[in-house]
């Protein structure tokens, strides 16, 4: 069965790309990646817990056993008027050959409106919805949050009732932080609050 017709169906074991030099999925690819077995137009919840440093990956249906959870790297929960789910990301053994794509932030940051605990970035987006806000973050968070410790924020959650369209204009409002190292904004899309982003800042070790 090829990568396509995999995901069709779960569980479905997928090869999925690095972004730029990184040695590790980034939460976008993943996001993105678990979209496709979704309900368009559903509530979203996105939960990364782990690190994944392997390309390869399985996606299964979230059946609520204790072994299955502590397998779980990166949790998606939805909702779409009756049809409901969870489905999780559990890491494989990596294949050699890593495929890397181009992640070029500064094409969100540049085009990018700063105001007072804020960001607004106007549409089209460069990236998709969720590899957009992210760099869209990380730039606020740079600007508002000073650290005591070396270390690098990373996208951890994710909550939204929907996703805006390609075209729209987004916006991000610092809402909290809990002791410079978890940031919670929201997120609003054509001027709608369509729900909130989470960071934490991990430590450099």
């Amino acid at each position: 069965m090829d990568e396509g017709s995999a995901m069709r169906c779960l569980p479905a074991q997928l090869t999925l790309p690095f972004l730029e030099q990184r040695e590790y999925l980034h939460g976008t690819t993943l996001f993105d990646a678990l979209l496709e077995f979704v309900p368009p137009g559903a509530s979203l919840c996105y939960t990364f817990s782990r690190i994944i440093r392997s390309n390869r990956i399985e996606i299964v249906q979230v059946n609520g056993n204790h072994e299955q959870g502590k397998a779980l790297s990166v949790t998606l929960t939805y909702h779409h008027d009756k049809d409901h789910g969870a489905l999780g990301v559990i890491p494989l053994p990596p294949f050699s050959a890593v495929q890397r794509c181009a992640y070029k932030e500064s094409l969100v940051t540049e085009r990018a409106h700063f105001f007072e605990n804020g960001v607004e970035l106007e549409g089209p987006w460069p990236f998709s919805f969720v590899a957009t806000i992210v760099p869209l973050h990380k730039a606020l968070l740079a600007r508002i949050i000073n650290p005591a410790t070396p270390g690098q924020w990373f996208f951890t959650r994710l909550e939204v009732t929907f996703l805006p369209q390609p075209s729209d204009s987004l916006m991000l409002m610092l809402d909290s932080v809990l002791g410079n190292k978890l940031a919670k904004t929201a997120v609003y899309g054509a001027g709608k609050h369509i729900g909130s982003i989470y960071f934490s800042w991990v430590e450099k070790r």
